[in-house]
């Protein structure tokens, strides 16, 4: 089911451009939302956005906040021994597989 312009006398409503916000737009609005000086609805009117960007916002930093302060050393300490872990695992597949193919 199909709607022309013709049929119906009227023309479609446009949506608005989706809006992106700032890293320091969102971290600004989450503290003011945490810091509870005002409510959600009123920080909402305030900053012009939907009461439930500013909940998001907040929930996606309460979510990642741990990541904040983990030791980025030990991070990356864990990350080239898991893969230097998965390479010697490929290598010895790959061997594997080549001692495999080489037999008769």
């Amino acid at each position: 089911m199909s709607f022309d312009i013709s049929e119906t006398g009227k023309q479609p409503i446009a949506r608005p451009a989706r809006r992106t916000y700032t890293g320091i737009f969102k971290a600004q609005v989450v503290a003011d939302a945490i810091t509870n000086k005002r409510n959600i609805k009123e920080l909402a009117a305030y900053y012009g956005v939907h009461p439930n960007q500013i909940k998001n916002w907040k929930s996606t930093l309460l979510k990642r906040m741990e990541e904040l302060f983990e030791d980025k050393r030990r991070l990356r300490h864990n990350k080239s021994t898991k893969s230097s872990k998965q390479q010697s695992c490929m290598e010895e597949a790959s061997e594997s597989t080549k001692s495999k193919s080489s037999s008769p």
